[in-house]
């Protein structure tokens, strides 16, 4: 039997275009149905225009059905092609939305630069005016006070003491201390006024700094933010690498076959899509209420920290790297939760790039004497480092862009200090998200220059990690 031939293009819209006028009419009757009998004996006013807003709903729903089941029943080249411009314009789409959200990463950031020199100038000129205005007001109101004393005198005899006693002696000696006061207010302004206001300058200031107070959005930086995401980084990676890279190994080189393994198998594929939210319910239970909160408050210092290098030594190494007190929603803990959200991905890629290596280098390695461990270790894991590591760097990429799951179990909005391991924190997304709400117009674009920051890092996280894929596939083509 002859094929049939694929239908041309006007063919096909042709005849699907009649199914689609059936389905638009069947769907605005069967919607416009809906509503009208959900309306019938209720006191609820009718209102026509929910009426043929669902029946056209209803009608573009059946219409596209109707063109999706003809192509599929009718012709296979034609479906293909649709898909692949579906694909094709998706793919357009989210080109478009990423360069749109980049234009206006890129608008804030310029506004920043623009106005950040703009602002400092204007506090400091703010400020320079109440130092001169502090000096007038204080001699105002001593004059004020000299006058009441004066009005409340009863004899002339009396005033004229009170005006001598308050020109010659009281007003010169409060007022010497209101210029020491608004001398020193002066010193200190000169000294933390920002010289550098260059696009580099604002930049380093904004990178070295923690946040400001609400007036002062100029000062603002993300040091803080910044090492939580750093140290958060690194524990995802302390955490998610060894043992997910091992996990991966025993399920491909070690498991036999079951049901028990199957089980496994299913339930670590599942993990990886779970919503990030329950790893943060997860770790604030328990790392949380099971682990720090009862350690909360202690800090101690261990006997072989101060027989090396003296107690003032150790307390401070362990004030600085783990913070003054043990608070229960800690770094640790926030990092140890993203290595729980991390480690289902590092699984299942090491997996797929432990699956990847050719069974005939495992073979070739068993046949010349090396035992089962020997063949992973030196043909295995060489092979598949580069899959490894671009599912590790994905991974800790998801990690450093993640709030929900740091929200549930915890973590600030705000840190003004140089967070420890045990203290308190915060992360970049979280900081960006302190910032965004509010009303400033500063605040938004410091927001801004923080996702621009945030958006480079991960990016650059992305391109290793297709460097890093590339490499493999060529070492693998190589050997």
């Amino acid at each position: 039997m002859a094929s049939t031939p694929p239908m041309t293009w006007s063919e096909w819209l042709r005849a699907s275009g009649k199914r689609m006028v059936r389905g638009c009419l069947l769907g605005f009757a069967v919607f416009a149905g809906i509503y009208a009998l959900t309306h019938v004996g209720q006191d609820a006013v009718w209102h026509w225009q929910d009426f043929i807003g669902q029946g056209v709903t209803g009608g573009a729903i059946f219409g596209l059905l109707s063109i999706l089941l003809y192509s599929l029943r009718k012709s296979r080249h034609q479906m293909d092609r649709l898909f692949r411009h579906f694909a094709l314009g998706a793919t357009c789409l989210s080109l478009i939305f990423l360069a749109f959200f980049f234009f206006g990463l890129t608008r804030d950031t310029i506004r920043w630069f623009q106005l950040t020199p703009t602002a400092i100038q204007e506090a400091y000129d703010k400020e320079k005016q109440e130092i001169d205005e502090l000096l007038v007001t204080r001699k105002r109101e001593l004059e004020r006070e000299r006058d009441l004393e004066i009005a409340s005198a009863d004899s002339e005899e009396e005033k004229k003491e009170i005006r001598e006693e308050y020109d010659q002696d009281l007003i010169p000696k409060r007022m010497k201390e209101a210029i020491q006061i608004a001398a020193t207010r002066q010193a200190q302004l000169e000294k933390g006024q920002r010289q550098d206001t260059s696009p580099w300058g604002l930049l380093k200031h904004f990178l070295t700094h923690g946040p400001s107070d609400n007036s002062r959005p100029q000062d603002a930086g993300i040091l803080p933010a910044i090492l939580g995401s750093f140290l958060i980084g690194i524990i995802t990676i302390l955490v998610a690498l060894p043992l997910g890279v091992g996990a991966a190994i025993y399920l491909e080189e070690y498991r036999h076959k079951g049901w028990l393994n199957r089980i496994i198998q299913v339930n670590i594929t599942n993990l990886a899509a779970v919503p990030s939210v329950f790893y943060g319910i997860l770790g604030a239970y328990l790392f949380v209420e099971l682990t720090f909160k009862q350690l909360q408050g202690e800090m101690w210092t261990p006997g072989p920290l101060i027989w090396f290098f003296g107690d003032d030594r150790a307390k401070a190494f362990m004030h600085f790297v783990f913070g003054e007190r043990i608070a229960a929603r800690n770094l640790l803990g926030g990092g140890l939760s993203l290595g729980l959200l991390t480690l289902p991905m590092v699984i299942v890629s090491s997996q797929e790039a432990i699956r990847a290596v050719p069974v005939s280098l495992r073979h070739g390695a068993l046949a010349l004497g090396a035992t089962k461990w020997q063949s992973i270790w030196h043909i295995v894991l060489p092979q598949a480092r580069g899959g490894i590591l671009t599912g590790v760097i994905l991974a800790l990429s998801r990690a450093l862009g993640e709030a929900a799951p740091l929200v549930m179990f915890g973590a600030l909005t705000l840190v003004t200090y140089n967070p420890g391991l045990l203290t308190p924190f915060t992360v970049m997304p979280l900081q960006i998200f302190n910032w965004a709400e509010r009303s400033d117009k500063l605040f938004l674009y410091n927001a801004g220059v923080a996702s621009m920051i945030l958006m480079m890092l991960l990016l650059s996280l992305n391109g290793v990690a297709i460097y890093l894929r590339q490499k493999a596939r060529k070492s693998m083509v190589g050997h």
